[in-house]
């Protein structure tokens, strides 16, 4: 089946391969049970394997697409999705990085999904508007950022952190010192005088 890759090719599609099998098998066992969902409902086995298998299917749908269709990056772009998307809430109260990459994860699947859509079959913009709008679209995750670099992480992650806490946003811009104040008493000091 991958006889029609190149070289190259055929080893990212067996590193995109093994990947998906690690994050997928990973799964249970690094994230998400304990945790409440968008819906404020704890995650349960059954929903986190039901979320795992769908994502999952995606990806051996782009794998083998990609086998098939070398010349064309839907494949690639069906893996790309998977792989974002099973890596989002990974480790999600280690450390703030992966608090941030849960969050980033979401906004940047939304974006390869939107870029595997409009551009199939071939995975590549056909007109000036398309290619401008996939563009736009790109911006999406840049914007998130500078969101995420003014809000605490507890804001970032209301929902999930209800439990464990939120680790801090190594994102976050902190407020300056103010400037030091001028003594409170007496005149100002004469200006200096150069001779």
């Amino acid at each position: 089946m991958l006889s029609r890759l190149a070289p190259s090719a055929r080893a990212a599609w067996i590193t995109a391969a093994a990947a998906t099998a690690a994050l997928a098998a990973a799964q249970p066992a690094t994230f998400h049970l304990g945790l409440y969902g968008a819906d404020n409902r704890p995650v349960t086995v059954t929903s986190l394997a039901v979320i795992t298998v769908g994502r999952t299917v995606v990806a051996v749908g782009g794998l083998v697409a990609w086998a098939r269709r070398p010349d064309s990056a839907t494949g690639p772009l069906l893996v790309g999705w998977t792989l974002v998307s099973l890596s989002a809430g990974l480790g999600l109260h280690a450390s703030g990085a992966l608090l941030v990459w849960s969050y980033l994860s979401g906004v940047i699947s939304r974006v390869v999904y939107a870029y595997a859509l409009l551009t199939y079959p071939d995975g590549r913009p056909e007109t000036v508007g398309e290619l401008r709008y996939l563009r736009a679209v790109a911006a999406v995750p840049l914007l998130w950022l500078g969101y995420a670099a003014v809000t605490p992480s507890a804001g970032i992650d209301a929902v999930t952190c209800r439990q464990a806490g939120c680790p801090a946003n190594p994102l976050l811009l902190h407020e300056s010192g103010a400037a030091p104040a001028r003594p409170c008493c007496g005149p100002p000091p004469p200006p200096s005088s150069c001779s």
